[in-house]
Parts: C-alpha cells; sequence; structure tokens
C-alpha cells in the first residue's frame, strides 16, 4: 500500500510471504524531493508460526543502550535482544531472508535424507533393505521351489529377471542418495558459512580495505595442485584492482570455502567433462559484486 502525504512525501507498506510460510512486515516512510531518503523503515520477519525471527527498524527508542548503528537496530529471536545493525532497506532484507530460507530447506532435506540412511532405525540405508529383501525372497522363491516341486526353468524365467532389476535399482538408489546428502551437506554448509558471516557483519562491520581482484587470483596458487590434480580450470574475470570494505580474515575465510566446496563437487564429476570455476567481480555502482559459477 502507497499513502501519499505531500508532494514528495509517502508512506508504503505490505507484506511478503514466502514459501516455508513465514511473512516479511514492512513499512517505509520515505522522501524523494532530492534523493530516496527513508526517513523511517521497519522489517519485521517472522515464523509461519508468527515467532518474531528478526526486525530491523530505526526508531529512536533504545538511545540508553548506546549502540554504535544508533538509531538503525536489529531485533533478534526476541524483542529483548537488540543489536546494532547498518541501515536496511528492502532489497537487503529479503536477500537475507532468501538465505535462511534456502538453508532451512536444506536442513529439512538432510533430516528426510538421513531416515533413507537410517531406514525404521534399523540401522540400514533404505537401499540395503530393499537389496536384502529381494535376496530374501529368492531363497523364499527356492524353498517353495522344493516344497512344491515347481520347474526351476520356469521359476527363473518369470522372476529372476525382476529381482535382478531390483538389486541394480537398489545399488543404484545407495549411489545417488549418498551423493544427494553429500551435496545437502556441502550446501547446507556453504549457506550456514555465509549467513553466520553476515551475522558477524552486522555486529562488527569490518573496515579494511581488501584487494578482492587479487585475494580472489591468489586462490589459482593456493589451490593449483589441487586444481591440476582434478583437471579444474581455476579463472577471475573482472578488473584486478577491485577493492571492497570488509573483514579481511572472514571474507578470505567465505570465498575459500566456497572455492574449496566448489573443487570437492567438480572431483565428483566424471573424467572427460569440462570442470571449471570462474569468479566474476562485478562494479555495480559504489559496490564490487562477486558471483562464482
Amino acid at each position: 500500500m502507497f499513502d501519499k502525504r505531500s508532494t514528495y512525501e509517502g508512506y508504503i507498506r505490505g507484506d511478503i510471504f514466502f514459501v516455508d510460510d513465514s511473512t516479511l512486515h514492512f513499512r517505509e516512510f520515505i522522501d524523494v524531493e532530492t534523493d530516496e531518503e527513508r526517513l523511517m523503515y521497519v522489517y519485521q520477519y517472522r515464523s509461519s508460526s508468527k515467532m518474531l525471527i528478526f526486525r530491523y527498524d530505526n526508531t529512536g527508542h533504545h538511545r540508553k543502550l548506546g549502540l554504535s548503528s544508533y538509531p538503525h537496530h536489529k531485533h533478534e529471536g526476541r524483542e529483548s535482544n537488540v543489536i546494532p545493525a547498518t541501515a536496511m532497506d528492502l532489497a537487503s532484507v529479503i536477500e537475507e531472508i532468501e538465505s535462511m530460507v534456502q538453508r532451512n530447506a536444506l536442513a529439512g532435506a538432510q533430516l528426510e535424507f538421513k531416515t533413507t540412511l537410517n531406514y525404521k532405525d534399523q540401522g540400514k540405508p533404505s537401499a540395503e533393505i530393499l537389496k536384502e529383501s529381494a535376496t530374501n525372497l529368492l531363497r523364499n522363491i527356492s524353498l517353495i521351489h522344493e516344497k512344491y516341486n515347481i520347474s526351476k526353468e520356469e521359476t527363473s524365467t518369470l522372476l529372476l529377471p525382476d529381482l535382478k532389476t531390483i538389486a541394480e535399482i537398489a545399488d543404484h538408489l545407495k549411489d545417488v542418495i549418498s551423493d544427494v546428502s553429500s551435496d545437502l551437506n556441502r550446501g547446507l554448509s556453504i549457506t550456514t558459512q555465509i549467513r553466520d558471516y553476515a551475522k558477524m557483519s552486522e555486529i562488527k562491520p569490518g573496515d579494511e580495505a581488501v584487494a578482492i581482484g587479487f585475494l580472489l587470483r591468489s586462490y589459482q596458487d593456493r589451490y593449483r595442485q589441487g586444481f591440476d590434480r582434478i583437471g579444474i580450470n581455476y579463472t577471475v574475470e573482472g578488473p584486478e584492482a577491485a577493492v571492497v570494505k570488509a573483514d579481511e580474515t572472514h571474507i578470505n575465510s567465505i570465498f575459500s570455502n566456497l572455492i574449496l566446496n566448489a573443487k570437492d563437487a567438480l572431483e565428483e564429476i566424471e573424467s572427460g567433462q569440462a570442470k571449471e570455476i570462474t569468479v566474476t567481480v562485478e562494479k555495480r555502482e559504489t559496490l564490487f559484486h562477486n558471483c562464482c559459477r
């Protein structure tokens, strides 16, 4: 909803619903006379059960806390947990939520896959139990043959092809489940690391001038042995002189983990297929944008 207050001022509010039934409620009071200035903002994110996950706002009622980012702050998890935060906008908040939703989805999928790795608490993967069941079925068919004197040739013709298919599918499922479980663990690890870095940056934003282009290109030499062994072509595209403000230790940890996770994923690809890691550095307005494919 947009409520025009004057020629240049307006009040915007709305709700955004996400796939996991969580909700973002936002309010902005903006002035666009000279530049888009948000005189007031509130971004409140709640779970499907209406529990507060976080709220960003710039109301001035927490002056006594002496926050370094006053009046900008964040309520995290509960109303009373107020921490410093940079001035947020709707796009940044949605990006943060998307990361959380993705991480939660990965965690949920991971739990579901764990049930296949320990089917009904039997301590065995479902694929292994399927294969054992096929073997037991074959054994029971043999007993039936002996008891009722059914022709072995007839039994083999009718049943063995299907039993063989079941066993092959069980082996295939075992490999697929193992691979997907590994991918989920890797994806959850990546999103958790990025989220942890984001939370750390909210509390203590880095202010070091980090030569991001040089840092990203340094991984070529740092991980050359692994890249060469797997056959990975690692390249960095974009300006070499790109500089961002960040905590160098933290940002190095994030990017090195992303590169190593990409390397591990490519190692699982069959030989003969192209294996590339390309990182692109792009300048967008006054910020550098990093993306990896």
